[in-house]
This record gives structure tokens, C-alpha cells and sequence, in this order.
């Protein structure tokens, strides 16, 4: 319950949307110890945004 109420009204700002979706990404084994990140230019299509935001 706490967490719930918490979660009420945040806004998740983009860096930690990133920052999130590289977590979960690691923590699957989609991306093994080694693996090149995906580019800026990958994560701007992910994400729908430009390079600059």
C-alpha cells in the first residue's frame, strides 16, 4: 500500500525511464556482461524523442 500511494502523482522523468529499461534489459540476459548498450540514436526511436532531450 505504501508503495502504491507513493507511485501516485510521480512522474517518471526520461533519464530514469532509461535508466530503468537498461536495468530490466541487464537483469533479463537480453543484455550480457560485455554487450555494447544501444546507441543514442537506438534509444531515441525507443524512446520517441530527439537525441537532445
Amino acid at each position: 500500500m505504501k508503495q502504491r500511494l507513493a507511485a501516485i502523482g510521480t512522474v517518471e522523468t526520461l533519464p530514469h525511464r532509461v535508466a530503468t529499461f537498461l536495468s530490466r534489459e541487464i537483469e533479463s540476459g537480453e543484455l550480457n556482461p560485455g554487450a555494447r548498450l544501444p546507441t543514442e540514436q537506438e534509444l531515441s526511436e525507443k524512446f520517441g524523442v530527439s537525441r537532445n532531450v
